[in-house]
């Protein structure tokens, strides 16, 4: 059974949902900006060959930085150690880049989609757990 003091308070699960979420738009500006720059350089034909649209993209880095933001905030006592803050990382980037997955694979069958996501989610989740890891506490 848990102790009361390590049930965390619904204050501040609150508190750990909305900065994870924060952070997590922040990375979405930084790649919408990214995109955006890409898509002006090439006058939008890099989206085109994936039948997309800027505002799809940055809408869907948008979309999923709001779902690994809830599940990094409600996730967050898992997160107290670095190997657990990276197994939440795969968790939370993993339904962003299924998400996405239709851009990356587009020709190939769900199951390609999914396994590629996975293997993604994978390497990325660690990497962003990381570099957050690394960041002083605010």
């Amino acid at each position: 059974m848990l102790a009361a003091s390590s049930v965390p308070s619904s204050g501040s699960r609150k508190t750990a949902v909305l900065r994870a979420v924060r952070t997590a738009l922040g990375c979405a500006a930084v790649l919408s900006a990214f995109v955006t720059l890409q898509s002006a350089l090439t006058h939008g034909r890099a989206l085109e060959r994936y039948g997309l649209r800027l505002w799809e993209v940055i809408a869907l880095y948008f979309g999923g930085a709001v779902v690994a933001g809830l599940v990094v905030g409600l996730l967050k006592p898992l997160t107290r150690t670095l190997l657990g803050a990276m197994i939440v990382g795969v968790v939370a980037v993993y339904p962003a880049l299924l998400a996405l997955s239709p851009i990356g694979l587009p020709d190939r069958p769900w199951t390609a989609r999914f396994t590629g996501s996975l293997l993604l989610a994978s390497v990325m989740g660690p990497v962003y757990a990381w570099a957050l890891w690394q960041r002083p506490s605010r």
